[in-house]
């Protein structure tokens, strides 16, 4: 066969064509589970309010999941499966207007509500209470108005403080 080196040579071959057929046969596997991995990561995880933004930054980001004259039913669909938020319940379509405090003025509080707490956050405007610090925060509502024919007329966005 001949001398010890082309022996040692030979085995290092079939070393490395062993290894390699392994890889190969692996390859498809590790490609499969890559493109798993990157179409699920590419996944949307739905609408998520920054609560930390403007009434008017987080309305906007509603409508445009839930447009003007949506179905009472499609956004309470949006609700439970694409809305993140803190409080996971699915609220009532509730027979009454929106009594929040941003449709106090409003002529288009509905006939029919969705209410729904989207979550809290702390807020801390300046350090202006040195002497006797305070936690403030924040507690952010959102209330979709229906018309007779349960179809979505406006949203309001209200934010709270709550003062510790």
């Amino acid at each position: 066969m001949g001398s010890p080196a082309t022996k040692l040579i030979l085995e290092e071959a079939q070393s490395t064509l062993l290894t390699m057929r392994a890889c190969a046969c692996s390859l498809p596997l590790y490609v499969a589970l890559g493109l798993v991995t990157t179409s699920l990561a590419q996944q949307p995880l739905g609408v998520v309010p920054d609560l930390h933004e403007p009434r008017a930054e987080i309305r906007a980001a509603l409508l445009h999941a839930t447009p003007l004259r949506s179905s009472a039913e499609d956004v309470l669909q949006f609700i439970r499966k694409d809305l993140q938020r803190q409080d996971e319940s699915t609220p009532p379509l509730e027979s009454r207007p929106v009594q929040s405090e941003a449709a106090a003025d409003s002529t288009k509080r509905g006939v029919k509500n969705i209410h729904l707490r989207l979550g809290n956050y702390i807020y801390n405007p300046a350090i202006i209470f040195l002497s006797a610090p305070m936690l403030l925060e924040k507690e952010v509502t959102v209330d979709w108005a229906f018309n007779k024919d349960n179809r979505l007329i406006e949203i309001f966005i209200d934010k709270k403080t709550i003062t510790y």
